[in-house]
């Protein structure tokens, strides 16, 4: 993943007529989950506001790789990528579908997702977890890159 193209996806979200940007966390390197054999990966969240549902959001979001250059079809699970953007909570919604789930099955193990989240909000609450930050470790391995990014 190239700050480029997280970059882009944040200013492309921003720009749309149906969502909008309310948080950026710092952005992270993180070593690559699943297949270790690849170079490291490049994480942040965004809180966004958005007018779209669940499943028109994540259609958005795949566009968005799509754009960048990312084809799903020929992406190896867990492997490298140009862009991943995965929707981490959607209110108090819970969602369980082929195509989505929400929140996110991992949000509280990977602490590439749980810290930049609790940087948006250190109060959130995931729904069947409870407050994240009681549900996730206090030590970290991750290696902050730079303060949020500006929008």
């Amino acid at each position: 993943m190239s700050f480029s193209a997280i970059n882009t996806a944040i200013h492309s979200i921003q720009g749309s007529s149906h969502s909008s940007v309310t948080k950026i966390s710092n952005l992270y390197r993180s070593k690559p989950w699943g297949i270790e054999s690849q170079s490291h990966f490049l994480n942040l969240v965004i809180e966004i506001e958005t007018e779209l549902s669940p499943a028109n959001l994540l259609d958005y979001a795949l566009s968005i790789e799509a754009e960048a250059g990312r084809n799903r079809a020929n992406t190896i699970k867990w492997g490298p990528r140009i862009l991943d953007i995965d929707i981490l909570v959607f209110g108090n919604q819970e969602i369980k579908s082929i195509e989505l789930s929400i929140p996110h099955p991992y949000i509280s193990e990977r602490e590439f997702v749980y810290i930049p989240l609790l940087e948006c909000n250190k109060e959130i609450e995931i729904p069947g977890i409870g407050k994240l930050k009681e549900a996730v470790s206090s030590s970290h391995h991750m290696e902050l890159i730079t303060p949020g990014i500006e929008i």
